[in-house]
């Protein structure tokens, strides 16, 4: 049960962190506000299919992850409440 503990933080802490770039990816080019940089901003860098998905592969590794680990949790929490109420 330490071990599924263990895999649920690092699979949230991996997802969130690669999320995290997917968000920021698609607000600069899908969603953005601004999309004429002032005069000296660094153009926006778009993401060709391979970098994008570099990108959203762990974010969906890490969601699997956290979704398996929850699902494991819950039901070995059940088989322990089930055994003591015997």
């Amino acid at each position: 049960m330490w071990v599924a503990l263990l895999v649920l933080v690092l699979s949230v802490m991996y997802g969130l962190m690669f999320g995290y770039m997917v968000y920021v990816s698609l607000m600069e080019e899908v969603f953005a506000i601004n999309p004429d940089p002032p005069r000296y901003a660094i153009p926006t860098h778009f993401h060709n299919y391979i970098e994008w998905f570099l990108i959203t592969t762990p974010a969906l590794v890490g969601l699997g992850g956290t979704a398996g680990s929850i699902s494991y949790l819950v039901r070995r929490r059940r088989r322990f409440w089930r055994a003591f109420q015997r």
